[in-house]
């Protein structure tokens, strides 16, 4: 065991504690020791890594606070993660602590919403898209076996929690909370990996809570599991895609409460990668309409498998199965495929839609956004 104090952390909100928590953490991985912070407090802290076979634990009482410094994060956009667990085998987060990425820090109130700020767009346009220059929270790259249990994640501002190119990853017991006027800022991403499963977590967020996607041709996305969890969102509570370059399959979602969602469950197929083999079961959903600028109207169900642009070649949606669906909904359920029977095997058993105005906007809306 590896306590932080004794190397050198102590907490604190205005002086940063990054070399000495890093410290801590490479004095274990190489043994798969664990890393306690022992000191009640919150620590301010710019980007960590954590690889090899290594356990950060984080108690009750302790907080990570996220660097708002460009510098505080890796020279590329792919590095930029607060926790960064790559080509970790057997690592572990746990404890009934925080990671907070501060996101009103990052951004300011432009027309009602909150968006990246100005000066730091200008300074990064040359290294990403404008507005995707923002760190994520939590990222599992390139790993396997590895365990987030317990902890809370707060106020992202842009992807909470990332699972990618990663093998036997357990998401159990995790409390999310994202700001509602903040885009982007998804709950859970899991990214062209296998054996992933994400049991008894509570998200609230204002994009996506769970969100599948496949982002290369060559990684595919296969066994992961969503049960037993708490969802709301301002976009999709649960989505596959929109990013599909690579297959997706064997996917399953059971025992799911989904509240006041823009969207309840969602497969966006609009690339060339194909969905098959997904089964939704046991689940409650409500959905209202928030406003236009997020994705969705108000359907509990939505299956579209359409090019994402003129020209360009769509998968196909086969093998999925809704059942035991209770929902009560400003919209109702919306299938659009597109040419080359692009859905197929579409099933509906015992789904429930009470449909109830809540919003202002007009019912029957098609979104087909991407």
């Amino acid at each position: 065991t590896c306590a932080t104090s004794a190397h050198g952390a102590h907490p604190s909100a205005s002086r940063y504690s990054t070399a000495a928590l890093q410290a801590a953490i490479d004095a274990c991985s190489a043994s798969c020791g664990t890393v306690v912070v022992d000191v009640p407090g919150a620590y301010l802290t710019a980007s960590l890594l954590l690889s090899g076979c290594v356990h950060l634990h984080l108690p009750a009482g302790v907080t990570l606070l996220a660097g708002t410094r460009r510098r505080d994060y890796g020279p590329t956009q792919p590095d930029w993660y607060l926790l960064r667990f790559a080509n970790c085998t057997g690592c572990r987060l746990s404890g009934g602590g925080t990671v907070d990425g501060r996101a009103r820090l990052w951004v300011e109130p432009a027309g009602g919403e909150r968006h990246p700020r100005h000066e730091e767009e200008q300074q990064q346009q040359q290294r990403c898209l404008p507005a995707w220059c923002r760190p994520r929270l939590v990222g599992v790259v390139d790993s396997a076996d590895v365990s987030i249990t317990g902890v809370t994640l707060t106020d992202p501002v842009y992807w909470c929690l990332h699972v990618l190119r990663s093998g036997g990853v357990r998401i159990s017991g995790v409390r999310i909370r994202g700001d509602w006027d903040i885009p982007n800022n998804d709950g859970i991403d899991v990214d062209g990996s296998r054996h992933v499963s994400i049991s008894h977590a509570d998200v609230d967020t204002a994009d996506d809570t769970v969100c599948l996607k496949t982002t290369a041709a060559g990684f595919p996305l296969e066994h992961v599991s969503v049960t037993d969890c708490r969802l709301r969102s301002r976009s999709s509570a649960i989505k596959l895609g929109s990013e599909s370059r690579a297959d997706m399959r064997h996917l399953r979602f059971a025992r799911l409460a989904i509240a006041d969602s823009h969207r309840g469950l969602a497969i966006q197929l609009r690339d060339g990668g194909s969905i098959s083999d997904v089964r939704f079961e046991g689940i409650t959903i409500a959905t209202r309409y928030y406003h236009p600028s997020w994705w969705g109207a108000a359907e509990p169900i939505y299956v579209t498998a359409l090019p994402r642009a003129p020209g360009m070649q769509v998968g196909s949606v086969a093998d999925v199965t809704f059942s035991n669906i209770s929902a009560t909904a400003e919209n109702g359920i919306f299938l659009s495929g597109g040419p080359l029977r692009s859905l197929r095997g579409i099933r509906m058993e015992r789904v429930s839609v009470r449909l109830r105005q809540r919003s202002r906007f007009a019912g029957g809306c098609q979104d087909y956004r991407p």
